[in-house]
């Protein structure tokens, strides 16, 4: 029994099914942080993007979502969350999650720190901007996500 739609079909042994698999199984969250900066990157139009566009809506994942921001050490210390620099969170995403991104696999993402600039290689883009595959990808985001903070509340 196949469960898998015709579109699902047509992904199988090609560069997008290895995209979901990365996402699926290999990123291996010690923090949120990767699975939310790809959550906040689907909300943005592109395949490349400045990191100072990627800050304000990845700081407001945590702000929205209390019961994650003590995931991030730094922000859960400060005492007004909501006037935390985006200097900082420009600082904490070139460091952490997207030079993780860009390191991992490597042929998913690359990241120019100079320019500040990260982005979805060649290979993928087109995939990133298809409606339906970005869909594929924001499922397994989820539930990585709620996957991670499931684990970490459970102490497992």
């Amino acid at each position: 029994m196949n469960d898998l739609s015709a579109y699902e079909t047509s992904l199988l042994d090609s560069p997008a099914e290895a995209l979901l698999q990365h996402i699926e199984k290999e990123l291996s969250p010690t923090k949120s942080y990767k699975m939310v900066v790809l959550k906040t990157l689907l909300t943005l139009k592109g395949t490349t993007w400045n990191v100072t566009d990627i800050a304000p809506p990845f700081l407001n994942y945590y702000l929205t979502h209390p019961d994650h921001l003590a995931d991030w050490d730094e922000l859960a210390k400060t005492v007004e969350p909501e006037q935390f620099p985006l200097s900082k969170v420009v600082a904490h995403l070139i460091k952490m999650p997207l030079d993780k991104l860009a390191n991992t696999g490597g042929e998913f993402f690359q990241l120019d720190k100079a320019l500040k600039q990260f982005g979805v290689q060649e290979t993928y883009q087109a995939l990133w901007e298809d409606a339906e595959f970005k869909a594929l990808l924001a499922d397994r985001i989820d539930f990585a996500l709620a996957r991670y903070f499931y684990r970490r509340d459970k102490g497992a």
